[in-house]
């Protein structure tokens, strides 16, 4: 029993484990974004499936010992793919929509282990029933749900901070060799074990559920595909508004795996008449969210999409616990499983970027997720305390939800003239006479704006009179400390400035004739924008060029640019593209500066103090940083406040007198300065 329980535990912490790694492989060389992560996790939900039945036609094609060399001979040829490490290029081309380009690195790299994991456990359990006739696998299911939370929290808090991404392989790569010596040992113990006809049996002793053969089988597809579907796009949202990073990851996901635990170790955790009420508000606190979480804290944010996360995946698991058949259906009932999670991620990942130029899914799945329970209460007829039908009382919950996350969806769309979507996010262009800022309607005084947005993050302004068109506003406004460092270089002629990160294309305002101004944007539709509904580019007395792919990247590519001024502005929303702020890339940026050049860091966020980064990464380098705090500005001019570092290898530069009152040489943060590589990095540490 011990050696089988082991085996079980080991092989859930590997399968767990292995996820994050490799997709925080992935992310420097597909632009840091946050749909890496959601396309992964369909990558491995589909592999999940096609494992389960893999053990399935395993245990009911071949015999007992035809299954246990077949599947050691599979582990065997796992460990010709490890360590773990993706074979994708760093100067990939990242342009565009990468996805089929990152499932085929996901593939070469872990396809075959992750592909051999998922099918051990139902093995595993299939040998144990043959070893132990009789003996419940109650204690198996719950070793591998303990290995499953465990890997999934020990890999941010742990395995991330303590040991670098290459490490962390080598001992992923260690742990399958540990793991295959544990499965020959079970397979050599029960070799002797009777053989039977293959029947799934439940994850727990309990009997068919209340609900078997009264319900549509559909439901077993829909439910968890809701379930991952909301996964998924909370993920989506909670990355995109921080940064795509293992901790906001596993997070999630660890809740979304508690909910399934809880459901499916028996019918005492889940309670209709609490979790179906809770799941209406809570996904009511949800469409609240979407509107207008950006106006409040990281960790109001967060709790509210987490608790949203946890009801409505307690009401899907659990109602999906209640639908299980009886025992000779259950092999279709666990397929249908994996097969609704599959679908609800390829759905988020796949098909809702192609189809929709906003973030519909999450008002879309928790529109579908309140309808379903209301369905099955309306077929079920429990009893009800009120007059009033629970299935009518349902139904109008279901009618509420619809009206306010269809508030949010038009409140988005309110004033806007364009709206579009790729694999490194949403982005949408307004325009209208007033500023949005923390609430409050603010009449521009220069009339009509058009503002480009990601979320409910500005990335640039621009004035539609003719006569303020040229007017640098937003972040890069002349009291801003972008134009300060611009003053100070004022006296070169024939000034070459390389920028990662297009937006509107504000920083061409400040162009000269004899400039030439290098701009890096990854997002083809960025680009499209900003030379179609702005005219900062065309404008400007500068010569402009645009280079289509990641900025990182096309700068490892590039001879020596020799920029006099290197400015850095490449976040989408509130998000973080870590590969652009660690020692790697920094050496990188320093070799394309000239001796006495500027780098410049936009290090305005709501969320994560990035001055400690910032200032470790001069320090490596050997140059001196200074902060320019936000200046009091006017929303009311198109102008808003912003946080810059100023980085330059000659001290002296800081010296100057204009400088000396407007820089802080030793900063405003608390925290000591954070080193990242791209073997580490974590936002614990800076967190506000």
């Amino acid at each position: 029993m011990l050696i089988f329980a082991v085996a079980v535990f080991v092989s859930a912490f590997l399968l767990f484990a292995v996820q994050p790694l490799v997709a925080k492989f992935l992310l420097p060389s597909f632009g840091g974004t946050a749909a890496v992560w959601s396309t992964c996790l369909v990558f491995f939900q589909t592999l999940l499936l096609g494992g389960y039945t893999y053990a399935h036609l395993l245990r009911t094609k071949l015999s007992p010992m035809a299954q246990r060399g077949t599947h050691l001979g599979l582990l065997v040829l796992a460990l010709l793919f490890l360590p773990p490490v993706p074979a994708v290029k760093m100067a990939a081309n990242t342009a565009g929509t990468p996805v089929w380009e990152l499932l085929y690195s996901l593939l070469t790299s872990v396809g075959v282990p992750f592909f051999a994991l998922s099918a051990t456990a139902p093995l595993l359990m299939e040998w144990f029933r043959h070893a132990f006739p009789g003996r419940s696998h109650d204690r198996l299911y719950a070793c591998s749900n303990a290995g499953s939370l465990l890997a999934l929290l020990s890999y941010p808090f742990l395995l991330e901070p303590t040991f670098a991404r290459h490490t962390q392989a080598w001992l992923w790569a260690g742990g399958m060799g540990v793991f295959l010596i544990l499965c020959a040992v079970v397979a050599w113990s029960s070799r002797k074990a009777h053989t039977g006809a293959w029947k799934v049996a439940p994850r727990t002793s309990a009997p068919a559920g209340p609900l078997a053969g009264r319900c549509p089988a559909w439901l077993w597809v829909a439910l968890p595909a809701c379930g991952t579907g909301l996964l998924l796009a909370l993920t989506n949202q909670i990355s995109q508004d921080v940064a795509p990073m293992p901790l906001l990851w596993v997070i999630p996901m660890a809740v979304y795996l508690l909910t399934f635990i809880l459901c499916f170790e028996g019918p005492r955790s889940y309670k209709r008449g609490i979790f179906i009420p809770g799941s209406f508000l809570a996904l009511g606190l949800l469409a609240w969210l979407l509107d207008e979480g950006y106006l409040h804290g990281f960790w109001l944010q967060v709790s509210g999409y987490l608790a949203a996360l946890f009801f409505g995946c307690m009401v899907c698991h659990g109602e999906l616990y209640r639908l299980r058949p009886r025992p000779e259906r259950l092999t279709v009932y666990y397929l249908s499983i994996s097969l609704g999670g599959a679908l609800g991620g390829m759905f988020v990942a796949l098909l809702a970027p192609a189809v929709f130029k906003t973030f519909l899914e999450t008002p879309i799945i928790a529109l579908a997720m309140a309808g379903l329970v209301t369905f099955i209460i309306w077929r079920e007829k429990p009893e009800w305390p009120l007059a009033i039908p629970a299935g009518a009382v349902a139904l109008l919950g279901t009618a509420a939800l619809a009206v306010g996350l269809g508030y949010g969806v038009l409140n988005v769309r309110k004033d806007s003239i364009h709206f579009t979507r790729s694999f490194y996010g949403a982005y949408r262009v307004k325009e209208g006479p007033t500023l949005l800022l923390e609430g409050v309607n603010y009449p521009l005084t220069h009339g009509n704006a058009r503002v480009l947005l990601s979320g409910q993050i500005y990335h640039g302004l621009q004035f539609t009179a003719p006569e303020a068109q040229r007017i640098p506003t937003a972040y890069f406004c002349e009291e801003g400390g972008l134009a300060l460092v611009l003053s100070e270089l004022a006296g070169l002629t024939n000034r070459h400035i390389g920028v990662l990160g297009l937006g509107a294309g504000t920083v061409a305002s400040y162009g000269r004739a004899g400039d030439r101004i290098r701009y890096y944007e990854i997002n083809p539709d960025v680009v499209r924008i900003a030379e179609t509904h702005f005219t900062y580019l065309s404008n400007s007395a500068a010569r402009v060029e645009v280079i289509l792919g990641d900025g990182r990247l096309s700068l490892e590519r590039e001879p020596d640019q020799r920029f006099d001024l290197l400015l850095l502005d490449a976040f989408a929303g509130d998000s973080v593209p870590m590969h652009l702020l660690t020692e790697e890339a920094m050496r990188i940026y320093t070799r394309h500066v000239k001796p006495d050049g500027v780098i410049v860091f936009n290090i305005s966020n709501m969320h994560l103090d990035l001055e400690p980064v910032v200032r470790a990464l001069a320090e490596k380098q050997g140059m001196t940083a200074a902060l320019a705090p936000p200046p009091l500005v006017d929303p009311r001019e198109g102008k808003l406040p912003s946080v810059w570092m100023v980085l330059s290898r000659k001290r002296e530069f800081f010296e100057r007198p204009n400088l000396l009152t407007r820089l802080s040489l030793s900063g405003n943060s608390p925290r000591a300065p954070l080193l990242w590589t791209d073997d580490y990095s974590s936002i614990l540490p800076i967190l506000r």
